[in-house]
């Protein structure tokens, strides 16, 4: 149905997918951050600010390469 009123209408996207299949999308990434930093533990917990995946793939190849790098030089 489309937005037809003046104002963004909110919407809640799920996914229900067993534990170890992750995710390929950083969805906290498009929160507001006035609303990341003012929300409750318990919306944070529900919303997966703990959870460690979706890398976010450049940190991840920036961090890997480090790694790769300090054990070449052993």
């Amino acid at each position: 149905m489309p937005n037809n009123s003046d104002h963004q209408r909110a919407v809640l996207l799920i996914e229900f997918l067993p534990k170890y299949i992750k995710p390929v999308e950083d969805l906290i990434s498009y929160l507001d951050h006035n609303f990341k930093e003012n929300c409750s533990d318990r919306v944070k917990q529900l919303l997966g600010f703990n959870y460690p995946y979706p890398k976010i793939m450049d940190t991840s190849k920036s961090k890997m390469k480090s790694v790769l790098v300090t054990k070449q030089n052993r």
